[in-house]
């Protein structure tokens, strides 16, 4: 609270935000925006929780991102999520088609 009084952004921890949105194991990730500006970094995650949806907002002075053990920059981390993104919406376009055939 101090932080806040003064201005100050303070970040919550993966941990801590699973146990206030009291969600035991299904949560999902929808989206996730990065932005960077000179002061801190935002990293802007839309969280679905059944029933609910949940904007988490994580400040931080610089994040780190992983794809298994292997750390990546930042362009790479983005030319990873787009890739993904592409991938899931080919899958998702395929399942669609083969759905309406039956």
């Amino acid at each position: 609270m101090k932080d806040y009084q003064k201005g100050r952004l303070s970040s919550l921890d993966w941990s801590a935000f699973v146990s206030q949105v009291n969600i035991p194991e299904a949560y999902q990730v929808m989206s996730a925006e990065l932005t960077n500006n000179q002061q801190f970094t935002v990293l802007e995650l839309g969280v679905m929780g059944d029933p609910n949806y949940y904007t988490v907002r994580i400040h931080a002075e610089r994040f780190r991102f992983y794809v298994g053990e292997r750390e990546l920059l930042l362009k790479d981390f983005q030319d990873f999520g787009d890739m993904y993104w592409e991938h899931f919406a080919q899958k998702s376009k395929a399942t669609s088609a083969e759905n309406q055939s039956l």
